[in-house]
């Protein structure tokens, strides 16, 4: 049997394969590269002095675990609780860092869109340090819910990957921190100072507690102003 035209096909087989396999891996990185929170992502890691490998796009990526009903963390690997926490002490500091300079992750116009006042209507002043502590807050929970529903339209859930569970827990300690709902929990302003404290301490030892509330009005903040 003449070998040559077997050898043939092989060889141009073998020059073809990558034409099937690309448009599915484009089409995986495309997904990736769209996620509207990823700029920050990688500016945050850079900030922080971490490093952003292909593993950890890998991780953050992944689709999110479901145990009884509830998201859990797709881990695979112990090293990637690393990726975890660096991840979210990232995202801390860099939220910290927009509310130092005046940041926001989207136009702020947007707060009045999604949650019905501007940050001036809401809270009664346009400067100072309460004014862009909530500016970076409302800004960065108007994205994650737009993140978020459009994960619901896509996917039938809020949440789809790893990346959105973290940016979730984000929000939560912040929220509870600065911008709580009400409820039946009372916590006294000794106790939430020291909470924003142990963060500012932990993620933004340059901001005091005081420059964070300067300017807030007492009858206009969610909770009462600490002093």
């Amino acid at each position: 049997m003449n070998s040559k035209p077997l050898k043939r096909y092989f060889f141009f087989l073998f020059l073809l394969l990558p034409l099937f396999l690309s448009p599915a891996s484009s089409a995986e990185r495309s997904k990736t590269l769209s996620h509207p929170f990823l700029p920050e992502l990688k500016a945050a890691y850079t900030d922080s002095n971490f490093s952003y490998r292909e593993k950890t796009e890998e991780f953050l990526f992944r689709k999110l675990s479901q145990s009884n009903g509830r998201d859990q963390l797709n881990l695979k690997k112990e090293k990637e609780k690393d990726i975890v926490d660096r991840t979210i002490e990232s995202l801390m500091r860099q939220f910290f860092r927009k509310v130092k300079t005046g940041g926001n992750y989207c136009d702020p116009g947007e707060i009045k869109k999604k949650f019905g006042e501007s940050p001036q209507e809401s809270i009664g002043i346009s400067s100072g340090g309460y004014y862009r502590l909530f500016v970076a807050y409302w800004t960065f929970r108007a994205k994650l819910e737009r993140r978020q529903s459009d994960n619901a339209a896509r996917f039938g859930r809020s949440l789809a990957v790893n990346f959105d569970l973290l940016l979730n827990i984000v929000n939560q300690v912040l929220s509870g921190a600065f911008f709580p709902r009400p409820g039946p929990l009372k916590v006294k302003p000794p106790q939430r100072r020291k909470a924003v404290e142990i963060l500012l301490e932990k993620y933004a030892p340059e901001i005091t507690v005081e420059e964070l509330f300067q300017g807030a009005d007492p009858q206009k903040s969610r909770w009462p102003i600490i002093h």
